[in-house]
C-alpha cells in the first residue's frame, strides 16, 4: 500500500504540488478576502472610537466655552467676551444629535444613559445663560453666587460615569474587533508560509504581482504630480530628478506643501485678512491656474475683496443720508440756514470742489431757478444769479427732471455754461429735487474726481429728501400768510364791529335824549293847558 501511495506521488507529483499550491492559493485568498473584512470592520470600530471620542471631547469643549463665555463677560462687561458662549450654545445640541445617531449605529445598549447626559448638560446651558442674563441686568451678587455653587463641577461629576461607560462599550467593540482581525491574520501569514515554502511558481508569481505593483505604483505618483499640477496649484518651470524614489518623495512634499498653503489661505480669508497672498502666484501663474484650487480661491478671495468694497460704499451712502435727515431736523426751522448747512454738507460728503442749491421761484409770471445757496465759489458775483427754466444745463436738467452728469469739461466750458463760475472741476454732476408731484429746484455739483454710482445714489436720496423738506416748508410759508391774512381780517371785522357798537351806542343815547326832550315838552304843554283852564 505504501509502495502505491510512493508510485502515485512520483508519478503525479507535479500535478499534486500544482493542486496543492493551487488549493494553498485559494486558501490564501480567502484568507485574504477575510483578512480584508475583518480589517474594515477594525478599522470602522477604530473610526467610530475616534469620532465617539471627538464627540464627547467636543461636548467637554462646549461645557468649557460655556464657563469661559459666561467667566469672561462677567469680568470684562462686554458682550464679545461672551462670544464662547454664544459658540457653545449653537453647536452642542448638534453634537448631541450626532452623538446618539453614531451610538445607535453601534447598537449602545445603554441609549437612556445618552439621554441622561443631554439633559445635564441642557441644565448646564440654563444655568449658564442664567448667569449671562444676571451680568447683562448688573445682577453680579446672582452671578458670583452661581460661580461658587459650580455647577460644572457637579455636572463633571455626574456625567463621568455615563461617558466611561461610553469609552468600555466602544473599547469593548475595537478589542473585538481587533482580536478577530488578528486571528484571521495569523491563520493567513501561516497559509502564506505555506505556500512559499510548498512552492516555487508562488513566489514566481509574487514577483511578477511585485513588478507589476511597482509600476502601478509610478504611474499612480505620476497621476498626482499631473493632478497636483492641474487641480491644486500649477508652478512655473518643472522639477525633474534622476531617481524615482527621489521623485515619489517629492510629489508628496509638493503635494503636501500646497494643500497646506490652500488651508493657510482659506484660514486667513475666514479670519478675514483679504490681503493674504498664494506664495509663488505672479500674473504669469496666475494665468495658468485659472481653474486650479489655487486660482479658484484667489479669485474667491477678489470677490470678497469687491463685496467688502460695495458693502462699503452702501454704508457709505446710508450713512450720509441718515446725517443729512439729522441736519435738515436740526435746520428746518431756519431756511435759509439750512440751505447754506446742506450744499457745505455735501460737497464736503462727496468731496466735490464746488457746488450750488437752485430754488424754483414762482413769484412772477415767468418761473425761473435762484441760486439759494453756494460753495467754494465767489459768493457776491453769483448771488443773485436767475436762470431760466429750459436754458443751460441747469434748466435743461430742471425741465427734464432726469440727473445729468458731464465728464471732461473743458476749462472754459463750466464758466460758459453752469453756475459754478470761474473753477477748473472736470466732472459735472446736476440733481433735479423733486417730490412724488413736481420738480423744485436742483443740486449743481463740480468736482476734479469722477462721480461713482454710490455717489449719484447718495445725491439722489437726498435730492428726495431735500425736496419733501422744501414743500414742507414751502408749505408751512403759504400757511403763515393764510393765517396772517386771516388774522389781519380778523382785526379788521374787529375794529369794524367796534366803531359800529360804538355808533349804536351814541344813536341810543341820542334817541334816549330826544325822549328825555319830548317828555320835558309835553309836560309844559299840559302846565299851560292847565293854567288856560283855569281862567
Amino acid at each position: 500500500m505504501f509502495k502505491s501511495v510512493r508510485i502515485f506521488f512520483l508519478r503525479y507529483a507535479f500535478t499534486v504540488s500544482i493542486v496543492l499550491v493551487g488549493l494553498l492559493i485559494i486558501q490564501n485568498a480567502l484568507m485574504t478576502f477575510y483578512g480584508d473584512q475583518a480589517f474594515k470592520e477594525k478599522r470602522e470600530t477604530e473610526e467610530a472610537y475616534r469620532e465617539v471620542n471627538e464627540m464627547l471631547e467636543a461636548n467637554t469643549l462646549f461645557i468649557n466655552l460655556m464657563d469661559l463665555g459666561l467667566r469672561g463677560f462677567h469680568m470684562m462687561k462686554k458682550e464679545n467676551f461672551a462670544e464662547p458662549y454664544d459658540i457653545a450654545m449653537e453647536q452642542y445640541q448638534d453634537n448631541f444629535i450626532t452623538l446618539e445617531n453614531k451610538l445607535q449605529e453601534l447598537d449602545y445598549p445603554n441609549m437612556d444613559e445618552v439621554q441622561t447626559l443631554e439633559n445635564q448638560t441642557e441644565r448646564y446651558a440654563s444655568l449658564v445663560s442664567r448667569g449671562i442674563n444676571f451680568v447683562k441686568n448688573e445682577k453680579y451678587d446672582e452671578a458670583v453666587q452661581l460661580f461658587e455653587s459650580d455647577p460644572g463641577f457637579e455636572l463633571y461629576i455626574s456625567s463621568r460615569p455615563i461617558v466611561e461607560n461610553i469609552e468600555n462599550y466602544i473599547n469593548e467593540l475595537n478589542a473585538e474587533a481587533t482580536a478577530r482581525y488578528n486571528r484571521i491574520k495569523n491563520i493567513t501569514t501561516a497559509s502564506q508560509i505555506f505556500t512559499i515554502a510548498l512552492g516555487i511558481p508562488v513566489l514566481i508569481i509574487a514577483l511578477i504581482r511585485i513588478i507589476r505593483q511597482e509600476r502601478r505604483i509610478l504611474r499612480l505618483f505620476k497621476n498626482l504630480e499631473q493632478s497636483n499640477q492641474r487641480y491644486i496649484f500649477k508652478e512655473n518651470g518643472n522639477r525633474k530628478s534622476s531617481k524615482n524614489i527621489l521623485k515619489q518623495g517629492e510629489i508628496i512634499d509638493r503635494i503636501v506643501a500646497n494643500l497646506k498653503k490652500a488651508s493657510t489661505f482659506i484660514q486667513s480669508i475666514t479670519k478675514g485678512n483679504l490681503d493674504v497672498v498664494w506664495e509663488g502666484m505672479d500674473e504669469q501663474a496666475r494665468a495658468e491656474n485659472s481653474g486650479t484650487i489655487a486660482g479658484e480661491l484667489l479669485q474667491m478671495r477678489d470677490q470678497l475683496i469687491e463685496v467688502n468694497k460695495e458693502e462699503e460704499k452702501r454704508k457709505w451712502v446710508t450713512e450720509g443720508v441718515a446725517n443729512f435727515s439729522d441736519l435738515v431736523r436740526e435746520h428746518k426751522e431756519d431756511f435759509d440756514m439750512l440751505s447754506t448747512k446742506v450744499i457745505s454738507y455735501i460737497v464736503k460728503y462727496t468731496n466735490s470742489n464746488q457746488g450750488g442749491l437752485y430754488l424754483l421761484n414762482e413769484t412772477e409770471d415767468d418761473p425761473y431757478l435762484e441760486l439759494t445757496s453756494l460753495y467754494a465759489y465767489d459768493k457776491q458775483k453769483f448771488e443773485n444769479q436767475r436762470i431760466p427754466v429750459g436754458v443751460g444745463l441747469i434748466g435743461e436738467a430742471f425741465r427734464e427732471g432726469e440727473i445729468a452728469l458731464y465728464k471732461d469739461i473743458p476749462d472754459n466750458y463750466i464758466n460758459i455754461t453752469s453756475g459754478l463760475g470761474e473753477g477748473l472741476p472736470r466732472n459735472l454732476i446736476i440733481v433735479p429735487i423733486k417730490t412724488d408731484e413736481k420738480t423744485l429746484g436742483a443740486l449743481e455739483m463740480a468736482s476734479f474726481e469722477l462721480y461713482l454710482d454710490h455717489h449719484i445714489e447718495f445725491l439722489e436720496r437726498i435730492a428726495l429728501t431735500l425736496g419733501s423738506e422744501i414743500a414742507t416748508s414751502k408749505s408751512n410759508i403759504l400757511n403763515k400768510k393764510l393765517l396772517q391774512i386771516s388774522k389781519e381780517n380778523e382785526e379788521i371785522l374787529q375794529s369794524q364791529e367796534e366803531e359800529m357798537r360804538q355808533n349804536m351806542e351814541e344813536l341810543q343815547a341820542t334817541q334816549e335824549e330826544l325822549e328825555r326832550q319830548k317828555k320835558e315838552l309835553e309836560d309844559k304843554i299840559t302846565v299851560l293847558e292847565e293854567k288856560l283852564a283855569q281862567k
